[in-house]
């Protein structure tokens, strides 16, 4: 073979392994490492991000699985406790006939009759006493939504609901001599001093002035009129009763009501509730006479309201003080105010 021929010979080979992509030059490997890496490594970022990741899901499974179970148990608690309810409201009508029969017996009945029909009666009671459903005695008691069930309503001139009259007081003026003979009440669902008007000829109730320089004492408390920071951080004005005064400190307290819409029972395990009013308390605290700040009674809030100050923490642990009261409230402001 001429060297003309095998110069044309490699140059034809040359070009069909260029075209197969199997050259020298070629840019593609066949090497499976090539491969891998030409995928790329996570970062440690990314590793961290996705460590992250997969523990919050974690978070999340096991709590959902703990309130899964938690809302099993107070189902079952729920059936054990309300499972036998409507089976005991049936009864209920059985007892009040036999005690109707006790109090109507014939003159021609005998005293085994009688006799019958308070075994009955005491082994209907008995049997209800053992599920918790004990009778209740309301005479002269004050009526409880909770409790009780009005039926009628008629007045009772031998009580004297003195609770929800209106009852003597005291007003004082910071700067004028007031002098004023009726009688006040609070009403705690509209936030207002009523007052019986006795000047006009026809006997009305009247809202009082709500003035910051007005204090009324009435029902062993001081109503005083100021603006203050509510629950949801608004500056709001309404009456407050301070329950400390410090030299540098003012805590009050607000009693307020809040109505409560009724609730039927949709199954043997929900309970049913009448509309009702509840009592609301919220407690406030002012620094150097500052517009009073709404306080909840919780170790974090309180610490918060102190600037996290640690001598208050420990002021808190080492008492035990218990939070939840107001009066250890007063004794961390007395703290406070001894020491700073």
């Amino acid at each position: 073979m001429s060297e003309k021929d095998k110069s044309v010979e490699e140059n034809s080979l040359d070009e069909e392994l260029s075209l197969n992509g199997s050259g020298e030059d070629s840019d593609v490997s066949d090497d499976p490492q090539d491969e891998v890496e030409n995928v790329g490594t996570p970062t440690y970022e990314e590793l961290v991000d996705k460590k992250e990741e997969l523990e919050g899901l974690l978070l999340r499974a096991n709590a959902d699985l703990d309130n899964a179970l938690k809302r099993t148990l107070t189902e079952v608690e729920k059936a054990h406790k309300y499972g036998t309810e409507r089976l005991l409201m049936e009864l209920l009508p059985i007892v009040d006939n036999l005690e109707n029969a006790l109090n109507n017996l014939s003159e021609n009945s005998s005293k085994e009759d009688k006799e019958g029909i308070e075994l009955t009666l005491k082994s209907f009671e008995s049997t209800l006493d053992k599920f918790g459903m004990v009778p209740i005695y309301p005479d002269n008691e004050e009526f409880n939504p909770e409790k009780h069930e009005a039926v009628s309503m008629e007045k009772d001139k031998k009580k004297n609901p003195k609770k929800y009259r209106h009852q003597p007081f005291k007003i004082v003026h910071k700067d004028k001599k007031i002098d004023i003979q009726t009688k006040f009440r609070y009403n705690a669902f509209n936030d207002e001093i009523e007052l019986v008007d006795n000047i006009s000829k026809v006997k009305s109730i009247k809202v009082a002035i709500k003035d910051p320089n007005i204090v009324i004492f009435f029902d062993d408390k001081e109503f005083v009129f100021l603006s203050y920071t509510d629950v949801n951080k608004s500056l709001v004005s309404g009456y407050l009763n301070p329950i400390y005064n410090g030299s540098d400190i003012n805590i009050y307290q607000k009693k307020a009501k809040k109505f409560l819409k009724g609730k039927e029972s949709v199954n043997s395990l929900d309970i049913a509730f009448p509309p009702r009013y509840s009592d609301d308390i919220k407690y406030f605290i002012s620094f150097s006479n500052t517009p009073p700040t709404y306080v909840k009674l919780s170790k974090k809030s309180i610490l918060k309201i102190f600037n996290k100050s640690k001598d208050v923490k420990n002021f808190i642990d080492k008492n035990k003080l218990n939070l939840n009261e107001f009066s250890s409230l007063i004794e961390i402001a007395k703290y406070f105010e001894n020491n700073y």
